[in-house]
């Protein structure tokens, strides 16, 4: 886990020359977390993860961390994520996986990638290898053709979607 206060350096001379080769924007620095809660997982987004997750444990004792891992272009990465796990969707930015293989794919693939802040363009490259190795890119590719709002796409194609009330 992250410090309360993460470090949120320039792109390096390095980062700015392989940037455009690995597709990776280098503008909004942040982390992506991933937090578990009855069976369902939250991925979400910060600038600062330390006081987010210590605030969402405010309203969730029972919330556990799984981790929260630096990457550029935060938000965008966020809402990738978002669409590639669209067929574990439930609610929100939770998802629940549809068996065991699954979340265990989520969770360890998710663990996998660096905590340290000076690791941000290498997870960011290694989040988008995963994106496109995992079967994530046809739900991207699908939303894109069907031209759907992440959360009407989220509900077509989601078996895990929470009931109607």
């Amino acid at each position: 886990m992250t410090s309360t206060n993460p470090i949120l350096l320039p792109p390096s001379d390095n980062e700015l020359r392989w940037a455009g080769v690995y597709g990776v924007r280098l503008t909004d620095p942040g982390y992506i977390y991933l937090v578990h809660h009855a069976g369902r997982y939250k991925i979400g987004r910060s600038r600062n993860p330390g006081i987010r997750l210590r605030e969402a444990k405010t309203w969730n004792l029972d919330l556990i961390v799984i981790g929260a891992k630096p990457v550029w272009d935060h938000s965008s990465l966020e809402k990738t994520l978002h669409c590639g796990f669209a067929d574990s969707w439930y609610s929100h930015e939770w998802f629940k996986p549809y068996d065991e293989h699954y979340e265990r794919f989520l969770v360890d693939d998710f663990q996998e990638f660096s905590d340290h802040p000076l690791d941000r363009f290498e997870n960011s490259i290694n989040f988008n290898k995963w994106i496109a190795s995992n079967g994530m890119a046809e739900f991207i590719i699908e939303r894109n053709a069907r031209r759907q709002p992440l959360r009407s796409f989220q509900r077509s194609v989601s078996s895990s979607a929470r009931p109607k009330p």
